[in-house]
């Protein structure tokens, strides 16, 4: 019950710090409608070994455009004890801008992710919380409108998720969670906090398959913090699961 209680209150706090604040003179904000399509290769290897493959196309409904696309995302992971695992990764990232949808693109900078995982997760017959702690070197290509890759600038930045699931039964899931990321060290344009994300969905699962419906808010500063982002994002995922332990 104890842990319960101290997971409950770093999920209200995390989601308390996603609230919007006081606008101040200066700041712009910008409200959006995405949708996101992502696809998702989950791989075990054995009992101890496991590994995953993501992409996803990030896009603004009105107009329709391009916004973010992850291609791909590799991890790899080592469960190290019947709770707990550990992993690495590596995103290659591109972003469209500029970052609202009412103007037409005119730069695509794309980046580079390198990253650390810490995940545990607490399971109560239908009901699991899943919390991870991932720490993310990121390398920005310098000038995107250079026609070269130049991968010189660099942000640590550390994600701390929390996330609720209960199943309904064999093939059916909810989930509510909260992802928090801010700014540790590098370029120092970057604000401390950088984003929130609050979401929630529904999965089926059949077999190896497994189809999702999320939806999440995402409210974001620039780099310097004079201009604040509210996304309202819509995420379709589809899975599928490959079991190599018994080769």
């Amino acid at each position: 019950m104890r842990i319960r209680r101290e997971l409950g209150f770093l999920l209200i706090s995390l989601i308390l710090i996603s609230i919007n604040p006081v606008k101040l003179k200066g700041q712009s904000h910008y409200v959006d409608g995405l949708y996101w399509l992502r696809v998702q290769t989950q791989f075990t290897f054995s009992p101890k070994w496991s590994g995953s493959l993501e992409l996803e196309e990030r896009r603004f409904l009105a107009p329709d455009r391009a916004h973010q696309r992850v291609f791909p995302d590799l991890r790899l992971f080592y469960h190290f004890a019947p709770s707990w695992k550990t992993g690495i990764g590596y995103t290659n990232f591109s972003i469209s801008g500029p970052g609202t949808a009412d103007i037409p693109v005119n730069q695509v900078l794309h980046e580079q992710r390198y990253a650390l995982f810490l995940a545990r997760k607490f399971k109560w017959e239908q009901k699991s919380l899943a919390t991870q702690w991932k720490s993310e070197l990121r390398n920005f290509d310098r000038d995107p409108l250079d026609g070269e890759l130049n991968f010189l600038d660099y942000v640590v930045r550390l994600r701390f998720l929390a996330k609720y699931s209960y199943a309904v039964n064999q093939h059916w899931k909810i989930s509510a969670g909260d992802e928090l990321h801010i700014n540790v060290a590098g370029n120092t344009d970057y604000q401390f906090f950088d984003q929130n994300r609050i979401f929630g969905g529904l999965s089926y699962k059949h077999q190896d398959f497994s189809y999702g419906l999320d939806y999440i808010f995402w409210y974001q500063k620039n780099r310097r913090g004079s201009a604040f982002f509210h996304r309202h994002i819509l995420r379709f995922t589809f899975q599928y699961q490959f079991d190599f332990s018994g080769l």
